[in-house]
C-alpha cells in the first residue's frame, strides 16, 4: 500500500476512490471506540462520510473526524457546513 502521505496528497488533488478512503481509515486512523461506536449506531465508515448519520450522532462524528484530522496533521474531514 502507498504511504500515508503520498494518499492525503491525492486526496487534495480529489485522485482517490472513495474505497481507498475507507481503507485507509480502517488501518490507519480509526480506533477501537470508534469502530464500537459505528457498529453500535448500525453505521459504516462510508455513511460518516456522506453524511448518512442523524442529528444525535453529529457530536460524536465530528469528535471522530477531529481525531481523525489530529492524526492527519492537517484538515481532512469536515462536516457539511463547517467551513475550510
Amino acid at each position: 500500500m502507498e504511504s500515508l502521505e503520498h494518499f492525503i496528497q491525492r486526496m487534495e488533488q480529489g485522485l482517490y476512490e472513495e474505497y481507498e478512503l475507507v481503507m485507509v481509515i480502517m488501518e490507519e486512523l480509526i480506533n477501537p471506540p470508534q469502530a464500537y461506536w459505528l457498529k453500535e449506531q448500525g453505521l459504516q465508515i462510508s455513511d460518516l462520510l456522506n453524511g448518512r448519520f442523524n442529528t444525535e450522532q453529529y457530536p460524536t462524528v465530528q469528535a471522530i473526524f477531529m481525531d481523525w484530522n489530529l492524526k492527519l496533521g492537517k484538515r481532512i474531514f469536515k462536516l457539511g457546513g463547517e467551513d475550510r
